[in-house]
């Protein structure tokens, strides 16, 4: 793939993702060069679980699941997770061993990125600063030589892009960003399956999965669900390729809650109700023997609530005052958009809710990555 814009005519997307990869130093060449830079890497530099690795690795779950799992002052645990994560990062400078150097490289950027995921009360200056950090980040990890994190990088900035348009929703230029970053994702995902064997291909094959998720994300936010159809058969591609490659097991089940709400959503959308319920009821016996996170409980109440107001059910339906009540407990962005949509959908029968707006609102990069608890803890074991 050379820097010219290729498949401009029919095929938009791809020239779109094509000047992407280009303008970020993310050619095939450069991705192929990338990718064997990541076996050396792994190679050299296996992670010596000291006493610093352990330590941080530790620290790194437990402000994941002070973000995934925030009490009702939730702005005062943000301010907590930053504080810890600044304490993780001045441990790690202060350790000087040239043997493990390129190890604690690797931990820095892992607190990084918890201090990126962290969120703050909207505000233009916060979207402008997130989105800067988050390009850095994803420059650091394609000079460090990690696939797993630079994909999850590419992810997290396409997250930003859907969050600028839930805010600017008139401004579609964001979520044609947002698809070109997760095409870029799931290129360099593709080059990595075809190239690794083993548990670099699963992992690849994961995070590919991952990609095409958040593409059907961003199908739904801008209203045309209807085109969401040939994404469906990606994601079920990619969650069979992922599920034959690891049998059982955490990740298979959260493979399998991931397609199983996705699916919930695209068919309530399209008001095909026996489908939508189908998918959640299955959903919800996935998760049912683990403790759920906060967006799984969340994601769930959402399509509950649209499928009772899709059978006539009113505002005070118990489903609808459920997902309302989450919302007032996590006033994230995401969640806002999804309960404006309801009342879009069935303006007759919602009732007026005080929405929360300006720095009431709060700023999520989650919610793409969704069920990080799940994932965070796979991505750091491997």
């Amino acid at each position: 793939m050379g820097c010219e814009p290729k498949f401009r005519k029919n095929h938009p997307d791809l020239a779109r993702r094509n000047k992407f990869l280009c303008e970020n130093h993310l050619t095939e060449e450069k991705l192929k060069s990338f990718l064997a830079r990541t076996e050396a890497h792994e190679k050299a530099y296996p992670k010596h679980e000291d006493d610093i690795y352990q330590t941080t690795i530790d620290g790194i779950s437990t402000l994941e699941e002070m973000l995934l799992n925030a009490p009702v002052g939730f702005p005062n645990a943000f301010s907590d997770v930053a504080a810890q994560a600044n304490t993780l990062r001045k441990m790690l400078e202060s350790q000087s061993n040239p043997r493990q150097r390129g190890v604690r490289d690797w931990l820095n950027l892992c607190v990084k990125e918890v201090l990126c995921d962290n969120g703050q009360p909207l505000s233009q200056g916060v979207f402008t600063a997130r989105t800067r950090r988050a390009q850095r980040l994803r420059e650091e990890w394609r000079q460090l030589g990690e696939l797993r994190n630079l994909a999850r990088a590419l992810y997290r900035e396409a997250e930003f892009n859907r969050l600028h348009f839930l805010v600017n929703p008139d401004q579609e230029q964001f979520l044609v960003k947002a698809r070109a970053q997760l095409d870029s994702a799931i290129y360099l995902c593709d080059l990595a399956i075809d190239r690794y064997k083993g548990e670099q291909k699963r992992t690849a094959n994961f995070l590919a999965f991952y990609g095409e998720l958040g593409k059907a994300q961003l199908v739904f936010n801008v209203g045309k669900p209807d085109q969401a159809a040939q994404i469906i058969q990606s994601i079920q591609k990619r969650a069979k390729a992922v599920s034959d490659a690891y049998s059982t097991g955490e990740i298979v089940a959260t493979i399998r809650f991931l397609f199983s709400i996705t699916q919930a959503e695209y068919h309530m959308k399209l008001h095909q109700i026996d489908s939508a319920y189908r998918y959640v009821i299955e959903a919800e016996k996935i998760l049912s023997p683990v403790q759920s996170s906060v967006e799984e409980d969340i994601n769930i109440a959402y399509i509950r609530a649209g499928l009772a107001l899709e059978e006539g059910g009113q505002g005070d339906h118990e489903d609808v005052q459920q997902f309302i009540q989450l919302l007032r407990r996590y006033p994230f962005l995401t969640y806002r958009k999804q309960l404006l949509d309801l009342q879009d959908t069935y303006p007759g029968a919602f009732p007026e809710v005080s929405l929360p707006r300006g720095n009431d609102l709060f700023i999520e990069s989650r919610s793409m990555f969704g069920h990080t608890k799940h994932i965070h803890k796979y991505v750091l074991s491997v």
